[in-house]
């Protein structure tokens, strides 16, 4: 028989099951600084954990940039999605793209 996460005083799910990370994707259409940038001022990332997200997006094609509650990292998501182009580059359209995954 499986067993069910234990209940939180409040009658819901234990911590565990509420914690959902933001995945910042790669593209090439976005500057170090521009990501660097981005992440401090969407989760006020220090400078130089933002800068090692965007080699580690810019290398293996995502990072995990958040980890929150799901409305939380709901709302980061949102930023990111709209945060604007890279006006450092000329061919930047808009934002980069972002989603929300439960952590396993």
């Amino acid at each position: 028989m499986p067993t069910q996460a234990p209940e939180t005083e409040s009658g819901g799910r234990s911590d565990l099951e509420s914690h959902w990370q933001v995945v910042l994707i790669d593209d090439d259409d976005h500057t170090y600084d521009y990501i660097t940038e981005m992440l401090m001022d969407v989760f006020g990332h220090p400078p130089e954990l933002a800068y090692r997200m965007a080699c580690e997006v810019n290398i293996i094609k995502r990072v995990i940039v958040h980890v929150s509650s799901k409305t939380e990292a709901e709302q980061g998501c949102h930023r990111i999605c709209s945060y604007g182009p890279d006006p450092r580059l000329s061919r930047s359209q808009g934002s980069m793209s972002a989603h929300i995954e439960p952590v396993a």
